[in-house]
């Protein structure tokens, strides 16, 4: 009955009456070799060129802040005023 309501909804569909073996069951085909992969062998031949990709990862953003870098200025030009007397009583904050 399942079969036949499966092959009408266009499935193929197979009515099979036996036994089989653990590994046929789970469909484990771990044991065969895939001919896909490359030995190690092979990669010795090819002198360990990598391929070139189109992706690639970027190197991170060097993220600078605008603000430290204003606040920075402006304590090297309090010190140099400081320095030359002109400037008095000033408070620098350290961070």
């Amino acid at each position: 009955m399942l079969a036949s309501f499966l092959t009408g909804f266009g499935f193929q569909a197979y009515v099979v009456c036996g036994r089989a073996d653990a590994a046929t069951a789970k469909m484990d085909r771990s044991a065969e070799a895939c001919a896909l992969l490359e030995t190690g062998g092979e990669k010795a031949e090819e002198g360990g060129a990598k391929p070139r990709t189109k992706y690639v990862v970027r190197e991170p953003p060097r993220l600078e802040s605008k603000y430290l870098a204003f606040l920075d200025t402006l304590k090297e030009r309090i010190l140099e005023l400081n320095s030359k007397s002109e400037l008095k009583y000033i408070y620098i904050r350290q961070h």
